[in-house]
């Protein structure tokens, strides 16, 4: 599956906001939850909490 810059860019997004909420202490079911709650896009959300930062 090839991803286009735009979805490559916002995983980047949202890869960062995972880091900064997995510092807090937020756990990945929080996190997943939270994110997508805000619109993010399930798809990236998961691809960020899969990279394990």
């Amino acid at each position: 599956m090839t991803i286009t810059p735009e979805q490559a860019e916002t995983i980047r997004t949202v890869k960062t906001r995972v880091q900064y909420m997995r510092a807090g202490g937020a756990r990945d079911e929080m996190i997943r939850a939270g994110l997508i709650a805000e619109g993010w896009p399930a798809a990236a959300v998961l691809a960020a909490l899969e990279a394990k930062l």
